[in-house]
């Protein structure tokens, strides 16, 4: 954000943080861990939503499937902060890992529509605290299209996933840490795949990625060219070398091919959202 904007979470008094789950991919869990050099599960937590969505995987068989969240303080209280929370007097605080929240909460209260930046009307925010006029729109609209290119990403790495749970010979649950292991693997390969981009073509394809999914394609999904239309070389490269390092970070497991994750009917134009604490 850059230092002309004005931003109500100066005067914060952790409503968001306080009344949201914060719900994760697979790349805030990995950063925050990394950046920290903390374990996954010192901050996270899994949890059955009560609608499934394409972000959660299964550590078996069954229909059961978690969602992955950052940890609340007390979890025993009706309202908890993030586990990140950083008390200040009078109520008033900040989040402590601030250059490294989840993209989530770096893109709150904005979303995407018709490749425009809007503000949410149910954000918790003082009324009036965000003005759109105040805002660096093309910083905003580039922190989204990252935000939906992650989210994407994320969508495809735990079909996969579940794909896997589904093809194994063993019939018992995978422990939840081997979820975890697989995430960190992953991004770890993922984190290499966005380096070898110069920044020039880092550019050209989150600008690709947006084309497609503003004509509902999702990319690692879509069969070659679908959406693409004149796209650069690194496109197609940058696609192959996601594929493969999910493919790489799945646990091994001998004589079957794991079948690449069905295209959903979710629109690629759903935002990204703070979903609220399950009652």
């Amino acid at each position: 954000m850059s230092r002309s904007e004005h931003s109500p979470c100066g005067s914060c008094q952790q409503r968001c943080c306080q009344d949201y789950v914060v719900t994760v991919t697979g790349y805030d869990a990995w950063l925050i861990a990394t950046q920290l050099r903390l374990a996954m599960e010192q901050f996270l937590v899994r949890f059955e939503p009560n609608q499934p969505t394409a972000e959660c995987f299964r550590l078996d068989r069954s229909d059961r499937c978690f969602d992955i969240a950052l940890a609340k303080r007390n979890e025993d209280q009706e309202r908890a902060a993030c586990v990140f929370w950083l008390a200040l007097p009078h109520g008033y605080g900040r989040c402590g890992i601030y250059p490294l929240r989840p993209l989530v909460c770096q893109v709150y209260p904005t979303f995407l529509a018709d490749g425009l930046v809007h503000l949410r009307t149910d954000a918790l925010c003082p009324p009036r605290g965000w003005n759109l006029a105040r805002l660096d729109l093309p910083q905003w609209r580039r922190r989204l299209v990252w935000s939906r290119v992650q989210q994407e990403i994320y969508r495809y790495a735990v079909g996969c996933w579940n794909n896997w749970v589904d093809a194994r010979a063993q019939q018992s649950a995978v422990p939840a840490g081997v979820y975890l292991g697989y995430l960190t693997a992953l991004y770890t390969r993922l984190d290499e795949v966005w380096k070898d981009l110069s920044p020039a073509n880092r550019d050209l394809v989150l600008d690709q990625w947006d084309a497609c999914t503003r004509t509902q394609v999702a990319p690692l999904l879509a069969s070659a060219g679908e959406g693409n239309g004149e796209p650069s070389h690194a496109w197609p490269e940058l696609l192959v070398a996601l594929r493969a390092a999910v493919e790489l970070a799945l646990p091994r497991q001998p004589a079957q091919d794991i079948a690449a994750p069905r295209a959903t009917e979710e629109p690629a134009e759903a935002q990204l959202v703070l979903h609220p604490i399950p009652a």
